[in-house]
């Protein structure tokens, strides 16, 4: 059965040189119409073999939301060996990482397992040449490290990027960081900025390493982040010029951060109709939605819902509070509560 979407318009270079950067630019269509929701399209670049490489050849891959119909993904420094690539694009409904499933292998897995929603026939282009000579002006930024390598919601995390200058001559900068929610959450949408920061100026003798460091804090359920890095040369905000230079540099990491999520179920009463002055028993069912375990404390109030001899309604009667418990992800924790019916009531 033929999908309704289709990855449309895709232009690359047939023909680039090492270490320069490749950029692929394409339409995302429904029915043959500009698709204007949100899609993640990955492009997939599988090298050229060498004979050393027994199992297959490496892959990368980059990764876009697509928006307005549009997508452009561009593989920064583009690639270190001369040869022929094979090019595979995919459009996938929910976030997706393509992984080796080995050291050096052609063979990869697509997490989570999302089926691609459209794709293009695979396709080739050709890497040659030395590189280009090295610029008195030019930057490196290694992928960051994120301190709880775990993010966890409203708790403080470090993310430092090593940011090197690489050019020839010693250059004055500013670093901004953005983060950039990649899944649906409950306080933003894909696309969404949740954290901004700059940093510097710094000045880098050729050679000279940078830490920038960004303490954030994540708020709200989210399924994953961007890190997206710039970099701006001598970088000046004054109310009449504006910036006296353009962002030149410009790098994107992705973080997954866990989902936190619970489901507190309707209790259970034994027996159902409760007795005044007799134990009625109440066991709760939580279950821990979330990707990873989680330690929980449960509060329960019983509250009166009709006029009584003790208490008006809305009035809050008994109180329990139970944990902490450790659950495993998709598991449940009952914890049970023997409470005993004081007064003529007539609801609760």
């Amino acid at each position: 059965m033929a999908s309704i979407f289709s990855i449309e318009n895709v232009k690359f270079p047939s023909l680039v040189t090492m270490s320069t950067d490749f950029t692929i630019d394409g339409e995302l269509k429904l029915f043959s119409l500009p698709f204007y929701g949100v899609m993640w399209v990955v492009a997939k670049v599988t090298y050229p073999k060498q004979w050393w490489e027994i199992i297959g050849s490496p892959i990368t891959t980059q990764t876009v939301i697509a928006t307005l119909g549009k997508f452009s993904i561009t593989f920064p420094k583009g690639f270190d060996r001369e040869g022929d690539y094979l090019l595979d694009i995919a459009a996938y409904l929910g976030p997706e990482k393509t992984e080796s499933a080995g050291p050096v292998t052609s063979v990869s897995v697509e997490i989570p397992p999302f089926p691609a929603m459209a794709s293009t026939k695979q396709a080739t282009f050709t890497v040659s040449g030395t590189g280009p000579v090295p610029s008195p002006i030019s930057f490196s930024m290694s992928n960051p490290t994120i301190n709880p390598s775990t993010v966890e919601i409203g708790k403080q995390t470090v993310i430092t990027l090593p940011v090197k200058n690489i050019g020839t001559q010693a250059q004055t900068i500013t670093v901004e960081l953005q983060i950039t929610e990649m899944g649906w959450s409950d306080i933003a949408p894909p696309g969404s900025i949740v954290g901004d920061q700059t940093f510097g100026p710094y000045t880098l003798q050729p050679g000279d390493t940078q830490n920038v460091v960004y303490n954030w804090t994540a708020a709200g359920a989210a399924t994953g982040k961007w890190i997206v890095a710039s970099i701006f040369i001598n970088k000046v905000l004054t109310p009449n010029t504006g910036p006296n230079n353009p962002e030149i540099f410009k790098q994107q990491f992705e973080v997954i951060s866990p989902v936190v999520s619970f489901q507190l179920l309707n209790p259970v009463l034994v027996p159902a109709d409760v007795e005044l002055g007799k134990v009625t028993q109440i066991t709760f069912d939580v279950v821990n939605n979330s990707t990873d375990p989680q330690t929980v404390n449960l509060h329960a109030d019983i509250t009166e819902m009709g006029w009584s001899d003790i208490a008006p309604p809305g009035s809050i009667v008994d109180s329990q509070d139970f944990g902490p418990q450790t659950i495993q992800p998709g598991a449940h924790w009952n914890p049970v509560w023997n409470w005993t019916a004081k007064g003529a009531i007539t609801g609760k």
